[in-house]
């Protein structure tokens, strides 16, 4: 597994929520605030929907919570939306995105 996936998986989130590309991922354990670099733009299909990975991707971990995200976005139909938040649903079934103050459940599976 690699840091980011590790780090992901010590959150209470699944794996594969960020991309494996990650080149360097900073995390501070106080506050829980990261910022994650890839080696560019990142896209990737995930349940239907065209999720965009910016080169920097900045927000705070929780257990099963990653709040104030920036850096990605959801495309949906020609529009980029900002994901504002990621979080596992109570059940831990689903991964839970906020978008535009809407809230998406998404399976779990979609990200292992």
């Amino acid at each position: 597994m690699t840091a980011i996936r590790d780090t992901l998986v010590h959150y209470g989130l699944p794996p594969g929520l960020l991309p494996a590309n990650t080149v360097t991922l900073d995390v501070d354990e106080a506050s829980g605030r990261f910022t994650a670099r890839l080696s560019g733009e990142h896209k990737a299909k995930v349940a239907g929907f065209t999720v965009v990975y910016a080169p920097t991707i900045t927000g705070t971990f929780r257990d099963g919570v990653i709040d104030s995200l920036d850096g990605v976005k959801v495309k949906v139909a020609i529009a980029k939306l900002s994901v504002t938040g990621i979080a596992r649903s109570p059940s831990g079934t689903k991964v839970v995105f906020t978008v535009a103050g809407a809230r998406k459940g998404i399976p779990i599976s979609e990200f292992a």
